[in-house]
């Protein structure tokens, strides 16, 4: 609890008791219309437009937990947001309703918790879920299990498979990933405590590579030892990406509006952008 005091004469003063609230909430977007979700001079993004929205009911965005690059989509970005009131009384559900209706259509505020015990966000943190759908180009399937089998058998150094901020920097990540297919489209899913910039993307265009003859196995293991090729391993394109799912150790989560139909209404609309991209992969 804070007390500000209003006016500027010393005596007499008002004093207005102010009260900090926190809670976490889920954000879902389309990706397709920002330039990724960290605010950026003179670029749209999710972060710009969610502070333009949250400022006027007196909140403020205090952290984030995924860094989403341009076009790509979520279906549960974390966040932890702080209100400041005069008052105890309030709906914390009427308050995410309402910003809602402020929102563009491209993105949902669906589900929250209270943070009274004033948890840290990426304490609160046990893994994220990344799901990559990409269009099927008639890859080797036993060579896709092969190299899934691979990733998910121990720890590897992805530095070779994403960017980073210094050259020799190493990346030790052990993740865990699933593979179905299903019509035209192939579906990547990928669970760590944490990524690196372009790493999913990075290592799809990998997979894909060694199941379509572009690489061979021994490059495809020299990516995981941390050694860059020739070539180069190019990122999929972003708009097959979704930060599908963070999950939290929080209890007590309410929403309004299920899941379920947001995660459907992100991967058809994925999807549809997969489907017209097929053309801008940039294989080895």
């Amino acid at each position: 609890m804070a007390q500000a005091y209003a006016g500027s004469n010393p005596a007499p003063r008002t004093i207005l008791t102010v009260f900090a609230m926190r809670f976490f909430a889920y954000l879902a977007y389309d990706g397709t219309f920002f330039h990724g979700f960290a605010k950026q001079p003179r670029f749209e993004t999710v972060e710009k437009v969610l502070r333009e929205v949250i400022k006027p009911f007196g909140l403020d965005l205090l952290k984030y937990a995924s860094r989403t690059d341009r076009g790509v989509h979520a279906v549960s970005q974390l966040l932890l947001l702080e209100l400041r009131l005069n008052k105890f009384t309030f709906d914390l559900r009427d308050l995410v309703i309402s910003l809602n209706s402020e929102l563009p259509e491209c993105m949902f505020l669906y589900g929250y918790v209270p943070n009274h015990k004033n948890y840290d966000l990426r304490a609160v943190i046990k893994h994220k879920e990344y799901l990559y759908i990409a269009p099927d180009f008639g890859e080797n399937r036993s060579l896709i299990d092969w190299a899934i089998n691979y990733l998910n058998a121990k720890e590897h150094d992805f530095s070779a498979l994403s960017k980073k901020s210094k050259s020799n920097e190493k990346v030790i990540r052990r993740i865990k990933v699933n593979f179905a297919a299903k019509g035209d489209f192939q579906y990547f899913r990928f669970v760590s405590k944490g990524f690196m910039w372009e790493q999913v993307r990075r290592t799809v265009t990998a997979i894909k590579a060694l199941a379509l003859g572009k690489i061979s196995f021994r490059d495809f293991i020299n990516l995981l030892n941390g050694k860059s090729l020739k070539k180069g391993i190019a990122p999929a394109p972003p708009e097959g990406l979704i930060l599908m799912r963070i999950a939290t150790r929080l209890n007590g989560w309410r929403f309004i509006i299920d899941r379920k139909i947001i995660k459907e209404f992100i991967r058809r609309k994925t999807e549809i952008y997969t489907a017209s991209l097929s053309k801008s992969w940039v294989l080895p």
